[in-house]
């Protein structure tokens, strides 16, 4: 057999160790089957906090544990508050959430967060509110293994200014009131996937 016949077959078998290994290592398709995403807001006299939804994923993640995938769409109008009782205000403050001088549900139903790179020191990605996008870093623990599924923990903070997510549309009165609430919103998240089946 000539040099060139052994460099052709050294090749081959290369590259087909190579498909086998990519192969092997191909990320699987997840599902959220348990979430909790909790927001905390506060003011000097007062803090809130609640709960909100995600409305859809699609999420790959390898046997190792490596986020490869994550877009996740966030119901806007599923923000709810959890630190009131059951009643007006409750209801109240509810709607002011939703409406135009927060997160304004009636034209941006949804966010989004959308993965760009998974590290050992957390995801990096680029975070949707109000139709306004922002890169951002989430310190989120993978846990799990590809049998069981993979639990995504974590918590992170966002300047709710960035996003336009203020009274900006209620004049002197509204600018002087959003002055009295913390820019950081707090957002703690835990999502439990399983494998598509």
């Amino acid at each position: 057999m000539t040099n060139s016949s052994l460099s052709f077959l050294k090749t081959i078998t290369i590259f087909i160790l190579t498909l086998a290994a990519v192969g092997v290592m191909s990320a699987k398709e997840y599902e959220v089957v348990k979430h909790s995403i909790r927001w905390t807001g506060s003011m000097p006299a007062k803090t809130h906090t609640g709960l909100l939804t995600p409305s859809t994923s699609d999420i790959e993640i390898s046997d190792e544990g490596v986020v490869e995938r994550l877009n996740v769409l966030l119901d806007m109008n599923s923000v709810n508050v959890t630190d009131l009782e059951e009643g007006k205000m409750r209801r109240k403050l509810t709607a002011h959430f939703l409406s135009e001088d927060f997160f304004y549900t009636k034209e941006y139903p949804t966010s989004r967060f959308t993965l760009s790179e998974h590290s050992d020191s957390g995801f990096s990605g680029e975070l949707e509110i109000r139709g306004v996008a922002h890169p951002i870093s989430i310190p989120l623990e993978v846990t799990g293994n590809v049998s069981e599924g993979w639990t995504l923990k974590g918590s992170f903070e966002f300047d709710r200014q960035d996003f336009n997510v203020n009274y900006q549309n209620s004049g002197f009165l509204g600018a002087a009131k959003d002055k009295l609430i913390r820019d950081e919103v707090t957002l703690d998240i835990v999502l439990v996937v399983a494998p598509v089946s």
